[in-house]
């Protein structure tokens, strides 16, 4: 979270960003550094 909104910073293999942001209410600002969760 940031001053200009919420920022996505890591998102899971097999999701796009655009399904991320269709599925929450406030606009996504994408990271420059966005990157791929680690699974355990």
């Amino acid at each position: 979270m940031t001053e200009e909104g919420l920022v996505l910073s890591e998102i899971r293999k097999g999701h796009t960003v655009e399904e991320i942001q269709a599925a929450v209410e406030p606009v996504l600002l994408v990271s420059p550094d966005l990157k791929e969760m680690e699974e355990d």
